[in-house]
């Protein structure tokens, strides 16, 4: 908890780049004033912390009159790649047709990979013998890599050996690779995985990791590849330290320590005492224990030891400022006021200053009774400022005669902000210099602390970075991988690094072959990182086309011929197969009786042995269903609707009604409607999405008045024992009444779906006369049609 009228404390923070890396960082900016010091909950002082891992970091800020500030940040770290495993397919002997298949996950966004620094897609195909260095890599630009060999199937043997490291933090590691058995013709070259690509049998001063090497034959062109892991031992750590105290001026304490790690047995040696894991019959004070293991790898610890009535003390350190520098102090507190003091480096007062990083040890004995208390404090490096010089570009690249050199000074750790003073005067207070010509340029990074350090790097005049294409030998065939380039690098600054891709192909050395017909993309770069690129098209010697034609049919039992386009340089055999792979006609065509789906596989060949494929494919896609509706009989001048419902079965389809001169509502509707005047036929043809046709008719014959029969006999005989009036039958919204000679209604209906039968309320109606009134529901009969009705029986 802060003071009121504490500092005003704004925390900024660098996230870490990548998942188990330790470069965050973490300012505490105050906004106004100076003088202010900085104590983080890891122990450092400093406005800015570098260097951290993941976690969260507290700095208490005090403006030197007590008021303090206290403030946090959480520093976090992207999800971890994780190769899950990673599969190989072998290559014959000088061949390209190797499989590497990288199965991962996590990371951020979406997984790319690379082979040997080059962009490629997982799988990993047509690729040659050897060892390979696959990367996987995330959107933020994290990656992860694995050595992959992929060997060649019947190549000779080799036999890879190695010595781990002796010590957890050494770099004494060695392998070596041995030719055989079986042997092969030889010479041999070999070159492993390290930083500068090592070529010799046996390789020395190895750091823990995995070392991939690759032995060529250079007669026979077989590869043999494989890879050996350097590992090291567990770091020797003091699990537990387990202490009796001794009373005030007697020897009865004790100290057992109890430790891991390093190579078999521990052995135990206390300074100046026993060779044994504990130390008895001892009084308080400092004591110091090596450990070592049988690799002879030691761990050095001091252990205080305190009465239990002594004085209460603490130990508090300050770094040392600068790398090198012994500025570092320590200062022991004591409660209480009669005490001597003794340090580990025979000092004898309350603080000591000078300090060189390291361990030191205190003891404090209260003079009134003899009782001791002990402590140890460690003195690190804040500053920890070490720069080097990267050469982003020399002067010159591809032969531009400014000067264009440039050089990016990188510093790791230091006390934030770093200030930058270059040699040539005049120049900008930043980590990077452009604009240089040739020569030697020099910098000091200077931590906000005051700790400094020099660095030294030189832009150089190269001639321009050239390729020359001396050869290009196109593939025989579309599907054949035996093209090849040849090029020629000059100027730059070697060493190159190539990098080809095309393909199913990626290479890395300057010529290649094994290459099919396509384009192949060139980039070319040296050590000043000067950069060409060019692009080189394989073409094929032998050029043939082949495409076999579609057809589509309306229908099944049709015969149909089927047609092959074909063209090259040189005469073409034509050969159609059928579903078994069995030979059916040797011509540009072929016949097929259309049952159902059918296919014909077309090989063609050229006279060079080129060859071609490709498939037809005879479809039915059915005829449609089309309806112009019923045949029907209508008054002149009447509007009638032409067609189903639905007038087709398939969506899409397309309407044609004709006679052309016919006045209808609509030539290419579903349902159109027409007046007809006179009798007539009307056609219609629809034709669906994929143009198969169906036609249908309908006959609509037109009478000059309705026809009203004027009587009928309900007498249950089954002969005219209604009143049918079928062309109402048209005319669904009609309304039908009938009337006796005193006017009353006896039968009354919306349509006329069922006949007047003669009954009114279900009574048979006398024989006689009525009258009857229709209405026909539509604006082509506005008045209502009137007539009698005679009931006889």
């Amino acid at each position: 908890v802060g003071n009121i009228g504490a500092p005003d404390v704004t925390m900024l923070s660098q996230d870490i780049s990548c998942n188990g890396a330790c470069d965050g960082t973490v300012t505490a900016s105050v906004v106004n004033g100076s003088g202010y010091s900085y104590s983080w909950s890891n122990g450092s002082s400093g406005a800015t912390q570098s260097g951290l891992c993941p976690g969260t970091y507290t700095v208490t800020v005090d403006d030197g009159s007590g008021c303090l500030a206290i403030e946090s940040v959480t520093l976090t770290e992207p999800a971890e790649i994780i190769i899950d495993s990673i599969m190989t397919t072998p290559t014959a002997c000088g061949d390209s047709n190797g499989v590497i298949e990288v199965f991962a996950h996590g990371g951020e966004g979406t997984l790319t990979y690379l082979i040997n620094g080059v962009d490629t897609v997982n799988p990993i195909i047509n690729v040659a013998g050897g060892t390979y260095t696959v990367e996987v890599a995330d959107t933020t630009g994290c990656s992860v890599s694995q050595i992959v060999p992929v060997p060649n199937t019947g190549s000779f043997g080799i036999t890879v050996s190695k010595v781990d490291v002796t010590c957890f933090d050494e770099c004494n590691g060695q392998a070596f690779v041995n030719i055989g058995p079986p042997p092969g013709t030889g010479p041999y070259s070999i070159q492993w995985t390290t930083d500068v690509n090592d070529t010799l049998n046996t390789l020395t001063d190895l750091c823990p990791g995995t070392y991939g090497v690759q032995v060529t034959d250079e007669t026979g062109g077989c590869v043999a590849v494989d890879s050996v892991t350097i590992e090291a031992p567990a770091e020797i750590e003091l699990d537990n330290v387990i202490t009796a105290t001794p009373d005030c001026g007697q020897n009865n304490g004790s100290i057992e320590v109890i430790a891991s790690g390093g190579v078999g047995s521990l052995n135990y040696q206390w300074n100046g005492g026993p060779a044994d894991s504990v130390y008895n019959s001892i009084s308080a004070g400092l004591y110091e224990i090596t450990v070592s293991d049988a690799n002879g790898c030691t761990l050095t610890e001091t252990i205080p030891l305190s009465n239990p009535t002594s004085p209460s003390i603490s130990v508090a350190t300050q770094d040392a400022s600068c790398n090198g520098d012994c500025t570092g102090s320590a200062e022991v507190t004591v409660a209480g006021s009669d005490y001597e003091v003794m340090w580990s480096n025979n000092e004898t007062t309350e603080m000591i200053a000078g300090l060189c990083p390291g361990n030191y040890g205190v003891v404090v004995t209260d003079t009134t009774n003899g009782c001791v208390a002990a402590d140890t404090g460690s003195v690190g490096t804040k500053g920890n400022l070490e720069i080097e010089l990267d050469i982003l570009n020399n002067s010159n690249c591809n032969a531009l005669t400014v000067c264009e050199g440039e050089i990016e000074a990188i510093v790791t750790g230091g006390d934030m902000p770093i200030s930058y003073n270059w040699s040539n005067a005049g120049t900008p207070d930043s980590n990077v210099l452009a604009g240089l010509c040739a020569g030697t340029y020099s910098v000091t990074a200077t931590g906000n602390n005051g700790c400094e350090a020099i660095a030294v790097g030189q832009v150089v005049d190269v001639p321009a970075l050239d390729v020359t294409v001396d050869t290009v030998i196109d593939a025989q065939c579309w599907n054949s991988n035996n093209g090849s380039v040849d090029i020629t690098i000059s100027g730059g600054n070697p060493d190159y690094t190539i990098n080809w891709n095309g393909p199913g192909y990626s290479g890395d050395t300057a010529d290649i072959d094994n290459l099919l017909p396509g384009e192949y993309t060139l980039r070319v770069s040296d050590e000043g990182d000067c950069v060409v690129f060019d692009t080189i098209q394989v073409e094929t010697q032998t050029r043939l086309s082949v495409s076999a034609l579609d057809t589509t049919l309306c229908g099944l039992g049709d015969t149909v011929e089927v047609y092959a386009n074909a063209s090259s340089d040189y005469p073409i055999t034509y050969e159609w197969q059928n579903n078994a792979g069995q030979t059916i006609d040797t011509g540009r065509t072929t016949t097929v009786i259309h049952e159902e789906r059918i296919e014909r596989r077309l090989v063609t060949a050229s006279s060079n042995g080129c060859a071609r494929v490709d498939t037809a494919i005879v479809r039915s896609r059915g005829v449609p269903v089309a309806d112009a509706g019923n045949d029907t009989t209508v008054v002149a001048g009447a509007r009638i609707r032409l067609g189903g419902n639905p007038t087709s079965n398939e969506a899409g389809s397309t309407y044609e009604w004709g006679p052309d001169q016919a006045d209808l509502s609509g030539f290419d509707i579903a349902n159109p409607y027409v007046r007809p005047e006179q009798t007539s036929t009307y056609s219609l043809k629809v034709t669906n999405i994929y143009g198969c046709e169906t036609w249908d008719f309908i006959r609509v014959t037109v009478t000059n008045a309705f026809d009203f029969p004027d009587g009928f006999s309900p007498n249950g005989d089954g002969k005219n024992d209604v009143w049918e009036l079928d062309f109402l039958s048209e005319y669904r919204d009609c309304n039908v009444k009938i009337f006796n000679r005193w006017g009353q209604v006896v039968f009354e209906s919306e349509g006329y779906d069922e006949p007047w039968d003669g009954t009114y309320n279900g009574n048979d109606l006398p024989v006689g006369s009525y009258y009857y009134v229709i209405d026909l529901g539509t604006e082509d009969f506005t008045e209502p049609i009137t007539g009698p009705v005679t009931i006889m029986r």
